[in-house]
């Protein structure tokens, strides 16, 4: 199973870098400087509905590094599995998963995007009358946070966090079980296994803490402060 992990973690180093790279030079700065950050509102522009489509962006791109972390730790259980073990019988069933793991949070995250999309186009003209005079870059930060608009995309987020959370303890309490209960691997291949499952596990917990952390902080600031200014 080396060249599965491989790809896969080829495939989160990439989508991390993406991830840091949309959220430094977009997001944040709409967040924490919205009137000095001009060349934003200028890519914010070029979009119907605005941030919109990078916000959707954000949440696949989170999506597919869990995907990719799973992926890992799957590897991680194939390779302590025995040869005749009927999963390591059907290698293309690691493929399949990983594929349909893709299909699910893409398809689930992109298809409730469209969905709702209509509705933070009909958010629009009620903020360019609210912020007339910093409709250049305020209201196209914030037209596509409307809390009422955007809470279905955000419950689908959390589904899937919760069952990416919830397959990966599986197959980290499964791998690691494996590993206790094998006769066909060496107490030296056993104690290596465990130290590359903790490492997997470890750099899993990265994006969740660094990357997960502040964009739920962001989505937070975006709704407290359109609550506000409503009730205001």
């Amino acid at each position: 199973m080396g060249w599965q992990y491989r790809i896969n973690l080829f495939l989160y180093q990439v989508w991390c870098l993406l991830l840091d790279v949309v959220y430094s030079f977009v997001a944040a700065p709409v967040v924490f400087y919205p009137m000095t950050m001009g060349y934003v509102a200028g890519i914010a522009k070029s979009f119907d509905g605005s941030l919109y489509p990078i916000t959707v962006f954000l949440f696949i791109n989170l999506a597919v590094v869990g995907v990719a972390i799973k992926a890992m730790l799957l590897a991680r259980y194939y390779a302590v599995l025995p040869n005749n073990h009927f999963l390591k019988a059907h290698n293309e069933m690691f493929v399949i998963l990983i594929l349909g793991w893709y299909i699910l949070y893409v398809g689930s995250l992109a298809t409730t995007a469209l969905l709702i999309y209509p509705n933070i186009l009909n958010n629009k003209p009620e903020f360019e009358k609210q912020f007339t005079c910093a409709a250049a870059v305020v209201i196209y930060a914030k037209d596509a946070f409307q809390h009422t608009s955007f809470i279905p995309l955000l419950y689908n987020a959390g589904v899937l966090v919760v069952l990416t959370i919830t397959i990966g303890g599986s197959i980290i309490y499964l791998t690691f079980s494996a590993i206790k209960t094998s006769t066909h691997l060496s107490e030296r291949t056993k104690n290596l296994q465990k130290k590359f499952l903790i490492h997997v596990a470890l750099q899993g917990a990265i994006p969740a803490v660094f990357l997960g952390v502040p964009l739920v902080t962001l989505f937070c600031i975006f709704v407290f402060s359109i609550v506000n200014t409503q009730s205001e």
